[in-house]
């Protein structure tokens, strides 16, 4: 904050605004009840204001205020080398109303937007930003929100026609002011916003990396055009939410199960982008049932990557399994002795990890996780679960990405079907129907909140709809159970509306 301040002078600028809960990160959760945290704020907004000198600072932080128990999410205006005005940020604001708080800086009418529920709607139809009936009292000269919103893939446009319809209702110069980074499971894209008097779009910031955008209040600039959210701004943002998860956590070294699927595939490439090839290390374990061409795979891709390599065959641990608990070597090939191949892949990764001091990260997809195709104690092994907000289809999409320029991920590796290679010739079409339709059916309910009817109006089989919905409500003590997954997909608003634990509501077909 302090070296943006510096910058922000250099620029000439009078004023500089800094996102959302910026002093701490977003959102600082419990911590706020520790007495220690709540001194630390204090102690660092002092601290920045030894250099408010000549320019102002717009900040959004923790704040004791008349009234409070605990400090609230508040604006400081700091000026002179003190904290001049302040307001709280709450849910008191009406949704039809476009609340603000004013603030006076330099003659200038700084209205601060309250009611971030306009700007962090997550459905991404614009029409929902219902700005009729604003209710403005003393016009600002500017408006202003510091919402923090998390990153959610196929969002971006959508926010920029909010901002744009903000900004041409009250026919007022419009800021928007993001986060950048990963902080926990969320992750913020930045791409900061100003729009005109006209809500003609004038400046952006980039996408996920810090910027400086200067803007001169009442200086006409040229509109341009919204960036372009693409599959590529998916990648950005798995990239990102390691690397800053990693950072945070004090950690650098990654290991992983690189089976030769695409899965791995994928979380291999991002772990290597994000932390250097030589801090990643790729584990194969074969059994009796891996096919040649997946330890192929496996090493053929790691050497692409320039990541580590390791082959630890796990059949004559398997074998040990089958002689103890059937009482010969001979299997039964049912459900136990495939997912006990799983547990012993966990158990080796976790031991190279204790032992190494590399975090284990878990290669399961959305869509798997959805539905319970994972193994507890074996895939779901892990710190963190890199792609388990990726639908299937889009780990495709996202690997095809990788392969734009050259081939980095194994031709075969892109073909072949998905198998979890736990039994003779098994696939996951064996279990599962069609990613192309399952995860359609995931996003609807899981995202959109859609009816088995109206699924059924958009051309689903009821009976598989009907399934599938059962298959994602079973699930969810396996999904409770899974490391923290970094969020792309997901709404971050719905998080804390999960499923319950234990019920015995079931969709029927009827």
């Amino acid at each position: 904050i302090i070296e943006y301040i510096k910058k922000s002078k250099e620029e000439g600028c009078k004023l500089v605004i800094f996102p959302d809960l910026a002093l701490t990160g977003n959102p600082p959760g419990s911590l706020l009840k520790r007495p220690d945290f709540v001194k630390a704020c204090g102690e660092a907004l002092a601290c920045i204001s030894k250099h408010v000198e000549g320019i102002g600072v717009l900040l959004g932080t923790p704040l004791m205020g008349p009234n409070l128990d605990m400090p609230a999410n508040a604006i400081v205006l700091l000026e002179d080398g003190q904290v001049a005005a302040s307001i709280y940020k709450g849910e008191t604001c009406l949704q039809e109303q476009l609340a603000f708080e004013p603030m006076i800086y330099k003659g200038v009418r700084l209205g601060i937007m309250l009611n971030d529920k306009l700007m962090a709607d997550y459905s991404g139809n614009s029409n929902e930003a219902n700005v009729k009936g604003i209710k403005l009292g003393e016009e600002p000269d500017i408006l202003i929100n510091i919402s923090g919103i998390p990153y959610q893939h196929g969002r971006q446009s959508g926010l920029v026609d909010k901002g744009s319809n903000i900004a041409k209702s009250i026919s007022k110069p419009t800021i928007y002011v993001n986060q950048v980074g990963g902080n926990g499971e969320l992750i913020y894209n930045g791409s900061s916003l100003v729009f005109n008097k006209d809500g003609d779009l004038i400046r952006t910031g980039k996408a996920f990396d810090e910027d400086l955008i200067v803007y001169r209040l009442n200086h006409d600039r040229p509109a341009i055009a919204s960036p372009k959210e693409d599959i590529s701004w998916a990648y950005m943002a798995l990239v990102l939410g390691l690397r800053d998860y990693m950072q945070k956590s004090g950690m650098k070294k990654v290991l992983l199960g690189l089976s030769g699927g695409i899965d791995s595939a994928l979380v291999a490439c991002i772990v290597a982008d994000a932390l250097g090839k030589e801090n990643v290390l790729g584990i194969n374990m074969p059994s009796r049932y891996s096919p040649d061409h997946s330890i192929n795979d496996a090493r053929d891709l790691a050497q692409n990557l320039g990541i580590g390599f390791r082959l630890l065959a796990i059949n004559d641990i398997f074998t040990k399994y089958i002689e103890l608990m059937n009482g010969s070597d001979r299997t039964m090939g049912d459900l136990t002795e495939e997912n006990i191949q799983a547990r012993i892949r966990g158990d080796l990764l976790m031991y190279v990890s204790n032992r190494e001091g590399h975090m284990l990260v878990c290669p399961s997809n959305k869509s798997e996780a959805a539905v319970g195709y994972t193994t507890m104690y074996g895939d779901m092994c892990g710190g963190l679960a890199l792609i388990a907000d990726i639908p299937k289809t889009m780990v495709y999409s996202l690997c095809n990405y990788i392969n734009r320029d050259r081939v980095i991920i194994p031709e075969s590796t892109m073909t072949k079907p998905p198998s979890a290679e736990l039994s003779p010739d098994q696939v996951d079409a064996d279990s599962l129907p069609p990613y192309e339709i399952l995860d359609p059916i995931i996003d609807m309910y899981l995202e959109e909140n859609l009816s088995v009817d109206d699924m059924v109006k958009r051309g689903y089989d009821r009976h598989m709809v009907v399934d599938i919905l059962n298959m994602i409500d079973r699930a969810e003590y396996k999904r409770r159970q899974m490391p923290p997954v970094l969020r792309v997909t997901s709404n971050p608003a719905r998080l804390a509306n999960d499923s319950p634990l234990v019920n015995g509501f079931r969709w029927t077909k009827d």
